[in-house]
């Protein structure tokens, strides 16, 4: 009201000042004001891939983060899984103690080379005189790869240099991360960021369902530690002649170190084949990849800590898996306890 006066005031001072003057009256002029800019946002994609970057010994998996807009990799995430000797001493994925490790020839384990770091670069030491560890070579790649696109990745030459890396193989790890990329910029699923800075990839294996398979939790972390976006899959054994598609390499030289019989594969790979017997064996009505599909969009905002407060009974919109929390808590352990820290 106050403002109004002055303004009533403001405006008669000035008629009466016409009136008296020879001169002609001004005209007001009014300032519209401006609203305050909107605040700029990045829309995000996110894969995990699976692939054969090295040989036929292991299989590698990529996660890539891309912004939607300019196709433009974010942040990478590179590792492999071989075969070790049992009495090796290294760290085998979890559940290899129990039915899981079965799958396997009772003489070797399945490990990680990140989790595993320490071990495989002194083989790799004595072997090939390497002088960078497996998981500096492969941070090196990671690096290189932020702010480049699938196709520049592509465009990768033999005799090309990263620095940091001495791989042999940096052109295939290079096409991966490419791949994972491509199959980001396909997902259907978009997270909205203010800011990319401070994103980074976290990923652990976890024993989240049963002892038969393990887990493969990756996670998009902001600053905060808050997840971003999120992936999760289980690797089990299956009969061979079940017609699913099993690891890349599962046909090569990794394939040997299956049990008769065995071939190991993914939960998200064969969803069709997995579903059909949850649907069998459970009367599932949610296929395994919508499952986890639900879990994941569940997890974006969260942090550890919230998603180790799930509780038994508190559920999930388009999940129906008994071991719902084990799953979210396969993501806190990602962030809490990533294979590189």
């Amino acid at each position: 009201m106050k403002n109004y006066l002055k303004l009533a005031s403001a405006t008669l001072c000035a008629l009466t000042l016409a009136a008296c003057s020879t001169k002609p009256a001004e005209t007001a002029t009014t300032t519209t004001p401006t609203s305050a800019p909107a605040a700029e946002t990045v829309d995000l994609k996110f894969a995990v891939v699976y692939g054969a970057a090295h040989g036929t010994k292991c299989f590698s998996t990529a996660a890539v983060l891309v912004n939607a807009n300019d196709g433009k990799i974010v942040a990478s995430y590179l590792d492999d899984y071989q075969f070790f000797a049992k009495d090796s001493g290294i760290t085998a994925v979890p559940n290899s103690d129990q039915p899981f490790g079965e799958g396997a020839k009772p003489e070797v384990m399945l490990g990680s080379k990140k989790v595993n770091a320490e071990y495989y670069s002194n083989n790799m030491k004595e072997k090939a005189g390497s002088t960078v560890t497996i998981d500096a070579n492969f941070a090196a790649l990671e690096a290189y790869t932020v702010g480049k696109t699938a196709e520049e990745l592509k465009g990768f030459k033999d005799g090309d240099t990263v620095t940091g890396a001495t791989l042999a193989d940096t052109k295939n790890y290079l096409a991966l991360i490419a791949d994972g990329a491509a199959a980001a910029l396909e997902s259907k699923e978009t997270y909205t960021v203010s800011t990319t800075e401070g994103l980074s990839i976290v990923e652990a294996d976890f024993a989240a369902h049963g002892d038969k398979c393990f887990t493969l939790a990756a996670a998009v972390v902001d600053a905060d530690k808050k997840v971003v976006a999120s992936y999760i899959d289980d690797f089990q054994y299956f009969a061979s002649d079940a017609g699913i598609v099993g690891v890349p390499n599962a046909d090569q030289d990794f394939g040997k170190n299956f049990a008769d019989g065995k071939v190991l594969g993914s939960k998200k790979v064969n969803a069709e084949y997995y579903s059909k017997n949850m649907k069998e064996k459970a009367g599932s009505t949610v296929t395994i990849d919508a499952n986890f599909a639900a879990l994941e969009a569940y997890t974006v905002g969260k942090t550890a800590e919230e998603l180790k407060g799930f509780k038994d009974g508190d559920t999930v919109t388009g999940a129906t898996l008994a071991d719902t929390k084990n799953y979210l808590a396969a993501v806190a352990n990602a962030i809490e306890n990533p294979k590189v820290k």
